[in-house]
């Protein structure tokens, strides 16, 4: 199987709050790939689609993001930043940005606290020990930081994330 055909993965049902409609996202510091410590403040004023996954370790994990990188100019078009956040330590998210040609900001969660106020993460138990996971999700926001939408728990990606992303391109109608 290549990267375009992996089936999706089996998630443990979301166990944290997941944010709504209206929300404001949740404020947070984290390294990018580069060691340099961001926040919110650091897109003021700037419409974003967060891109939540485990690692980038995983097959579908990497074939979100390619999606995310050769839909990039038309998501800037539409007025968003495209920003990814994981739980892989810096040094790992530049290596996979040099590996993959990603040129969006990769963050690092490595306490899975930011995750878990997006409500992003389940919690289950493997082979006899609890474990917290992040689940593939995207979350868009308004450029007040205020959520327009989310989608939680993508499965399928190489079939469903192209369709979101076209509707994150279109122009909606008043």
């Amino acid at each position: 199987m290549n990267e375009w055909s992996d089936p999706a993965p089996t998630l443990p049902p979301p166990n944290y709050p997941a944010l709504k409609t209206g929300d404001r996202l949740p404020e947070f510091d984290l390294l990018d790939s580069h060691d340099t410590l961001t926040n919110l403040d650091c897109w003021s004023g700037q419409a974003l689609l967060l891109c939540f996954y485990a690692n980038d370790a995983v097959s579908y994990n990497h074939t979100l993001a390619r999606l995310l990188q050769d839909a990039l100019p038309r998501l800037h078009d539409a007025g968003l930043t495209v920003v990814s956040i994981s739980t892989d330590e810096p040094v790992r998210r530049q290596a996979f940005a040099a590996e993959h040609g990603i040129t969006y900001p990769l963050l690092t969660d490595s306490d899975l606290w930011v995750c878990q106020q997006y409500g992003v993460c389940a919690s289950t138990v493997h082979q006899g020990f609890p474990v917290t996971t992040v689940q593939p999700a995207l979350v868009a926001s308004d450029t007040h930081h205020q959520v327009v939408q989310t989608w939680l728990r993508l499965s399928n990606i190489p079939e469903t994330v192209p369709g979101i992303i076209e509707t994150l391109c279109t122009p909606q109608t008043p």
